[in-house]
């Protein structure tokens, strides 16, 4: 019995750190700015990290290092960028047993531009990373108390599979849905109060409520995720908003000078869970989840500064706002 399987990406991410990018401002970009070099020209890197990425390994590697039974599920090609993923999940105590590996796909591969302030902009090859079907999953062999569900590509059919299966399993659900699935709102929406824990961003819970999180004075109000037992909603530097359980609370962002922002998601939203897994209150869960996302923004990688259980324990819990 496993104390929780991760379902989701496995990426081999390229990390190239430069002072040397350019940022542009302008209306023209999503996010209002972007990270420029000239064209056919050349600039040096400050540094450079080839690791293993993915929201369903970065969540896998975390929940190991809290001390958890975990397995992680997703689909790699059988190639070098492939053997190097599975090698560091190995070495991180994972269980690699239901990774699906294929011949003829490729693994998926992100190169991750990140400039010297922490910010970031990714391209990214999907590969076999959004090719995982009902036939990948080992329905027969999933025993276990929790499944953490991140980004399916947009697959809402495997995604409606999971829920209903755990729903009949007795087994708890935490999603961290992907664009593809936020896309398709009318069939995530009916999930919903099948999930233990939803983890969104603001951006990502304005698209799936149409309620306008972007806007300060709505975020800090009242007005939460409607359908799961517990919600999330995270804001960067802002912190981050949890429901449930009858109560609706804010915590604080990280203060401290960030190296990459890539990964900080994850790490919040497995922090969290596991919390909740090893019966910790919703306040202490969110301490975790806090404490494990700054742990990850001092590196450039997303599990390089992933905590571990006792870098947890005993830490005074964050204040309630």
């Amino acid at each position: 019995m496993y104390d929780v399987v991760t379902v989701g990406s496995a990426v081999l991410d390229v990390f190239v750190k430069s002072r040397s990018y350019k940022l542009l401002a302008s209306k023209n970009f999503d996010g209002g700015v972007a990270i420029c070099e000239p064209y056919e020209g050349k600039i040096e890197a400050s540094e450079i990290e080839i690791v293993s990425g993915g929201g369903g390994t970065n969540n896998a590697v975390s929940f190991s290092r809290k001390g958890l039974r975990t397995a992680v599920i997703a689909e790699m090609g059988r190639d070098l960028a492939g053997k190097m993923v599975a090698s560091e999940l190995v070495r991180e105590g994972v269980d690699t047993r239901h990774l699906v590996v294929e011949e003829g796909e490729e693994t998926a591969i992100s190169v991750i531009l990140v400039s010297g302030e922490g910010g970031r902009a990714i391209v990214t090859y999907r590969g076999a990373s959004r090719m995982l079907t009902h036939k990948d999953i080992p329905w027969k062999q999933l025993h276990t108390r929790w499944l953490h569900i991140s980004s399916l590509g947009g697959r809402m059919g495997l995604l409606e599979e999971l829920v209903s299966f755990a729903k009949k399993q007795g087994i708890r659900v935490a999603l961290n849905p992907g664009n593809g699935e936020i896309d398709l709102r009318e069939r995530l929406l009916p999930l919903l109060p099948h999930v233990e824990v939803l983890l969104m961003n603001r951006e990502e819970a304005t698209r799936l409520t149409h309620i306008d999180f972007s806007d300060t004075k709505v975020f800090r109000s009242k007005a939460c995720l409607v359908g799961p037992a517990t919600s999330v909603i995270t804001a960067g530097e802002l912190g981050g908003k949890v429901c449930g359980k009858g109560e609706c609370f804010f915590y604080s962002g990280s203060k401290k000078p960030k190296v990459s922002s890539v990964g900080a998601g994850d790490a919040f939203g497995s922090g969290f869970v596991a919390g909740l897994i090893l019966q910790k209150s919703l306040v202490e869960a969110a301490s975790w989840g806090s404490r494990n996302a700054e742990g990850v923004l001092q590196f450039l990688s997303a599990k390089r500064g992933l905590l571990y259980r006792s870098q947890l324990e005993g830490k005074s819990p964050i204040t309630r706002r």
